[in-house]
């Protein structure tokens, strides 16, 4: 298990926007009740900080309430975080598929044939025609 908390595993938080937007919008909780406010209204500060800030932006934006009632009901940490990290995951798998579509489009452009065939087996040398295509 990592933490993801303030301080803790920062690499791993800058390689990731959305695991960072997640934690810092439980940072940005915590600090609003150490100042004193009410769970109710640190979350919609938190929240609105978020998007003022651009993390979590898009998402927050969309499903603002619904953030805001599960974080006000019960919190459940491990299920939000899931959400968050899946949000990410399906960002991930586009960005990675329209890596690849690029590349192919390179390839065939170019009519490399034999090299859009083994990049497709061989991970190792699509890595090599990432980086030859600046990918």
């Amino acid at each position: 298990m990592l933490n993801i908390n303030a301080g803790h595993n920062q690499e791993l938080l800058d390689t990731c926007p959305t695991l960072k937007g997640y934690a810092l919008l439980v940072q940005y909780i915590r600090e609003f009740q150490t100042k004193g406010s009410e769970l109710k209204e640190a979350v919609e500060k938190a929240i609105d900080r978020c998007i003022q800030e651009n993390h979590l932006k898009s998402y927050l934006l969309k499903k603002k309430a619904e953030v805001s009632l599960m974080l006000l009901t019960e919190f459940n940490q491990e299920a939000f975080a899931r959400a968050i990290r899946n949000e990410g995951v399906e960002e991930g798998i586009e960005k990675g598929e329209d890596r690849v579509n690029q590349l192919n489009f390179y390839l065939i452009s170019d009519k490399r044939f034999d090299d859009l065939t083994r990049a497709t087996k061989d991970k190792q040398y699509q890595a090599q025609l990432y980086k030859e295509y600046g990918l």
